[in-house]
């Protein structure tokens, strides 16, 4: 809990949200990422689902930063470093052209009851 995702990015306040919301987070990588899928893909689905955090950014990319940033400092950061997730592609690519998908230890360790 005292660990500040946001302390290695350059991403502002408003992110630190993706921390709060590492449980909703989760879920997404639960129900989307069974198979690999861009990480374009499951920020989008994470900031329909928080539209006001796009509010907060530059009306002509509040969206774009949402998902850039839950692609960076959720799956990137997060996920994929606790191993959680696999990684397909170049990190040297764009972002949004990297594929994830859970992995047998997401698996276990997560038991859902929703």
């Amino acid at each position: 809990k005292k660990y500040n995702w946001l302390y290695m990015t350059r991403y502002q306040e408003v992110m630190e949200f993706v921390q709060v919301s590492a449980p909703f987070c989760f879920y997404i990588l639960k129900c989307k990422a069974d198979e690999y899928v861009q990480g374009e893909v499951l920020g989008g689905i994470y900031s329909r689902a928080f539209p006001t955090l796009a509010e907060n950014y530059h009306s002509s990319y509040g969206n774009n930063m949402v998902v850039s940033g839950f692609t960076y400092i959720f799956l990137q950061e997060i996920a994929h470093y606790l191993g959680l997730l696999d990684l397909r592609g170049d990190r040297k690519m764009m972002s949004e052209e990297l594929e994830y998908r859970t992995t047998d230890l997401f698996r276990e360790l997560f038991r859902w009851k929703v």
